[in-house]
């Protein structure tokens, strides 16, 4: 397939995006609303948005990050998330029970030690969100404080949120979008370090400001279109 019947495939989802997707504002987000979104964060690395959705819905209806204010040792504090992970979750996507999650024991770890490191340092998720001046320093603030959330992740954060529109996911697919156009292979492991991945990131918002649209929404429009095609874009 030609790039630019790939791009033109883009430009066209782009406007379907722009009319359907609810753009959220952080600053009017309580903070279970925040909390919600980044277990999802926290939960979605290396599975699938439906089971990280679920999951991320099972904790939350558990209160489990209140009760993590109470004093509790870390072991203790991730053995209850841990429950919660090897029990039965329905997702409201797609209709689907799951057993377990895919990673019980290091996804309670990551949970327990986030919203602790949140806490004692901020109080609150709010107020730590509140006290961020750019994107760049929440995404890092998330990176140094919850264990096993990257620069994709923090992204994702990023942007669920509404804090920006002007922020990459730099994932498989669009990475493959970049080496079509500019014949550049980058590696996934690349962008695992936040310093690389604004590098690429900048060099992505370059390319794709012919769109006129928020990078976001050509981010997930292009998601879908290379995901879609697979291995017919290189054909």
């Amino acid at each position: 397939m030609k790039p630019w019947q790939i791009e033109s495939a883009i430009a066209e989802l782009c406007k379907d995006i722009e009319r359907v997707v609810e753009r959220k504002d952080y600053t009017c987000m309580s903070e279970q609303d925040l909390t919600f979104e980044l277990l999802i964060c926290i939960l979605g690395s290396g599975v699938r948005y439906e089971l990280s959705l679920a999951y991320a819905s099972a904790v939350q209806s558990a209160q489990v990050p209140r009760r993590l204010k109470k004093r509790m040792n870390s072991n203790e504090r991730a053995y209850s998330i841990e429950g919660i992970l090897n029990s039965p979750a329905y997702s409201s996507i797609n209709g689907k029970t799951y057993s377990r999650y895919r990673y019980p024991k290091r996804a309670a770890k990551h949970i327990a030690e986030s919203f602790y490191n949140i806490e004692q340092k901020y109080g609150s998720l709010k107020d730590m969100v509140g006290a961020m001046n750019a994107p760049s320093d929440l995404r890092r603030e998330l990176i140094y404080l919850c264990p096993g959330i990257g620069p994709k992740q923090s992204s994702h954060y990023v942007k669920n949120i509404g804090f920006t529109d002007n922020v990459a996911i730099l994932d498989r697919h669009i990475l493959n979008y970049l080496k079509l156009i500019d014949d550049v292979d980058i590696c996934p492991k690349q962008v695992s370090k936040i310093d690389k991945y604004e590098e690429i990131e900048r060099r992505f918002i370059d390319k794709v400001s012919k769109f006129n649209h928020a990078v976001s929404v050509v981010d997930q429009s292009m998601w879908f279109v290379m995901r879609a095609l697979g291995k017919e874009a290189y054909t």
